[in-house]
């Protein structure tokens, strides 16, 4: 679902779900911990769990609750 300026959902933070931004407030954590290369693993899996919650969500056109 894209909303009129073409911006995917995804990318929209008033358009998350409480999931999504729970992940999404989970790796800016992470950012104010460093730099290190297990740290950026970390946001790396995160950002991919993300995308796949975000997936199910534009899949099953799951509103932001």
């Amino acid at each position: 679902m894209k909303p009129e300026n073409d911006t995917p959902r995804r990318m929209r933070l008033d358009l998350c779900t409480p999931a999504e931004l729970a992940i999404y407030n989970s790796m800016q954590e992470v950012e104010k911990i460093g730099a290190d290369v297990k740290l950026t693993e970390a946001i790396i899996l995160l950002a991919k769990a993300k995308d796949l919650v975000a997936d199910f969500v534009d899949a099953n056109d799951i509103k932001n609750k």
